[in-house]
């Protein structure tokens, strides 16, 4: 028996939504700074989220969303995850939810320590990250990455699978998974050409398969 659901209210967007109108803001992106740093990339991703949860508050006047994130900059405030929507919903019930979760990692694609492989790297840093999520409680776990090509045949596959399977190891090994959430993993590779995946947990607790979302 689980003790807990999300509610459909708590779901302000669709994932599917959610990872196109991030993607249309990528774009432009894409096209006005093509050689933009990680940290620009974070900066302005963070920017994107807090746009659409603007664009949501919009829409739905009895929600208030407040868009917490860690501050890159020396000295400033960090929290426990890279951004979240912490939602308060007025009269007549008063209620706090949080409605995102999400964690950025651009080191899918890059790494630094000789001697190090790109596949320990990646596992080490994707899973740190994404580590976080699975014990968050939100409707949607966006989990931000980006690869490049690699590989005989140099396409993004097979970074995209390390990702993907040391994803997949959290998920199996926890146990607290939550009936109406979703894990929404999206790769924004270094070509621009994204895609998107999603696994979500149905009515008795069990995480489906591994679903193409874009």
């Amino acid at each position: 028996m689980t003790p807990f659901k999300f509610n459909s209210s708590e779901l302000l967007i669709s994932p599917k939504e959610l990872v196109q109108l991030l993607g249309e803001k990528m774009d432009t992106l894409w096209k006005a700074q093509p050689k933009a740093t990680n940290a620009e990339w974070t900066r302005q991703v963070k920017g994107f989220l807090r746009e659409i949860a603007q664009g949501l508050s919009n829409l739905e006047p009895d929600v208030k969303i407040e868009v917490l994130y860690t501050n890159a900059a020396p000295d400033t405030h960090e929290f426990l995850l890279d951004l979240v929507w912490w939602c308060r919903r007025g009269e007549p019930v008063k209620t706090e939810f949080m409605a995102l979760a999400a964690e950025i990692e651009w080191a899918s694609f890059w790494w630094g320590s000789p001697g190090e492989s790109l596949g320990n790297h990646v596992r080490d840093r994707v899973g740190e990250d994404f580590g976080k999520l699975t014990v968050v409680k939100s409707p949607i776990k966006l989990m931000i990455f980006c690869t490049d090509k690699s590989g005989p045949e140099r396409t993004h596959e097979p970074i995209q699978r390390i990702v993907l399977d040391e994803i997949d190891r959290y998920l199996r090994a926890y146990a607290h998974h939550i009936p109406g959430e979703a894990y929404v993993l999206l790769d924004v590779a270094t070509d621009g050409n994204r895609k998107a995946w999603i696994r979500t947990v149905d009515d008795v607790g069990i995480l489906s398969a591994l679903k193409v979302l874009m």
